[in-house]
């Protein structure tokens, strides 16, 4: 206890500290937030739900050349840098684990780990009974908040800024236009690992195959009366069909696509060609906690007659079997 005592005190005398408090407690009380949009680099990552994404998302946010909403952070949704600020008071009595590169559909352990900021991103856009709104409702959208509390959260974190959520698939476009700095960095993986993933993954939380998971594309609710083959062959070709129209309207200074295969190979390369396709130095970055490869998931199965049903419907949407580069 009078150790405890003592670490208080410590902190308390400390100015920057101190200045973070009062800088918590202004915006709680309702500063207001300020304009500007953020000036470093915003990286999202992007691909298929099962692609990959969230072991990117994790070796970004462990090599410490971005800011991110950690679990922590992510409770504060509607004010992201109070989050930003509790969480740098509260980090002097929080053990920090180190990174865990493992995660359960998509969610991470351990408070510091990054998170997928669903609801600040359903605060913003609408998002109701699917994750694809019109050219005319997005065209409708006022993002000035959206891109003010990202400004803020990057001036407060002091570091440029990485997200990672599939359901900004059909909205990333809209969201490099308002904030210009940003970048996207794809992943890819084979479509019937994708589609094996998918399939497992329904299994696992719901107890069916036939259960819709993840991103819904307008139309997702009248695909539900449809097999699970065809769900899930319709669900990665209109993500990947929204992907490539963002990648032609961002083109090729401001997109980077990234194999799993590769990340999985060498994460350290990965890791400094995103860093250094984001603008962000390459030497700022700390590898020591980066692994030098990780275990590719393979969901093999390629001569099973799920894999081969999951093929033909993916044939069917346009996909070829297997090829991620279309």
């Amino acid at each position: 206890m009078k150790e405890e005592r003592g670490r208080t005190r410590e902190y308390a005398k400390d100015r920057g500290y101190e200045q973070t408090v009062e800088r918590l407690n202004r915006l709680l009380a309702g500063a207001a937030v300020p304009p500007s949009p953020p000036a470093r680099p915003v990286l999202f990552i992007a691909g298929l739900p099962r692609s990959g994404t969230t072991l990117l998302y994790q070796l970004v946010a462990a090599g410490g050349g971005f800011g991110y909403p950690s679990n922590f952070v992510a409770r504060f949704y509607r004010r992201p840098a109070a989050g930003a600020l509790a969480q740098a008071l509260a980090a002097p009595w929080l053990p920090r684990p180190e990174p865990s590169f493992s995660s359960r559909a998509g969610a991470t352990p351990g408070w510091s780990e990054p998170h997928e900021f669903g609801y600040f991103w359903e605060g913003h856009f609408p998002f109701a009974e699917h994750h694809e709104p019109g050219k005319e409702a997005l065209g409708r959208l006022d993002l000035t908040l959206l891109v003010g509390l990202l400004g803020e959260l990057e001036e407060t974190l002091g570091l440029a800024l990485a997200f990672k959520n599939v359901i900004l698939s059909f909205v990333l476009d809209r969201l490099a236009r308002d904030l210009p700095t940003a970048r996207v960095v794809r992943i890819r993986r084979p479509y019937v690992d994708v589609a094996l993933s998918l399939v497992a993954v329904r299994r696992a939380y719901f107890g069916s195959a036939e259960a819709w998971f993840s991103v819904r594309p307008a139309g997702a609710a009248e695909m539900l009366r449809r097999p699970a083959a065809e769900q899930i062959a319709f669900q990665i070709a209109r993500v990947e069909a929204a992907l490539d129209d963002a990648r032609n309207a961002l083109g090729p200074d401001r997109w980077l696509e990234v194999e799993y295969g590769t990340l999985c190979t060498d994460p350290r390369a990965a890791l400094t060609r995103v860093a250094a396709f984001a603008g962000v130095d390459p030497a700022a970055l700390d590898l020591g906690g980066v692994p030098e490869r990780f275990v590719p998931r393979h969901r093999g199965g390629g001569d099973s007659t799920e894999a081969r049903e999951l093929a033909r419907a993916l044939a069917a949407a346009g996909l070829a079997e297997g090829d991620p580069s279309r």
